[in-house]
């Protein structure tokens, strides 16, 4: 044997032996291109040496194309796709106002802070439960929560 081979199949060897330490799977691929360039080499299939640094990188990238595409078919991780718009997980909730609310101005408490809110419809009072429909920049507009809706039916009876 060459000691060109041998010193390719070592340096295979090596690169095999790295993945262990560099897991991905991109050194045993290197590691293997060697060994299959090595034995191109020792079979005489192959003699140029610029042929079989050619080899060696068309066969690394095809490897690392197929472990690829194999890891993340069949080793992929689980993912979760939630709903992450925070304006969604607002809307439809209660709210206390901290002052009067008109269209034009008003202040809400909502999650232990207080924020600007507007009214389209009618005034609300200090103290009023209420319900965020919508968030314009920093703005809650809100509506008579349907607590208050039904407080105000039973009122009535």
């Amino acid at each position: 044997m060459e000691i060109f081979t041998i010193v390719i199949i070592i340096i295979g060897l090596i690169l095999m032996a790295l993945e262990l330490i560099i897991p991905g799977g991109l050194c045993f691929c290197f590691g293997l291109s060697s060994i299959i360039v090595a034995c191109l080499y020792q079979t005489g299939y192959e003699t140029s040496y610029f042929n079989l640094a050619f080899i060696w990188c068309v066969s690394s990238f095809i490897m690392s194309v197929i472990s690829f595409v194999f890891m993340n078919k069949f080793l992929s991780g689980e993912s979760v796709s939630e709903c992450v718009d925070e304006d969604d997980n607002i809307i439809g909730s209660e709210a206390i106002a901290d002052s009067e609310i008109t269209s034009e101005s008003g202040r809400v408490h909502f999650r232990g802070t207080s924020w600007q809110a507007i009214s389209l419809e009618k005034k609300y009072q200090k103290g009023d439960k209420v319900t965020i429909i919508a968030k314009e920049d920093l703005t809650f507009i809100v509506e008579e929560s349907e607590s208050n809706k039904y407080e105000n039916l039973t009122k009535g009876d």
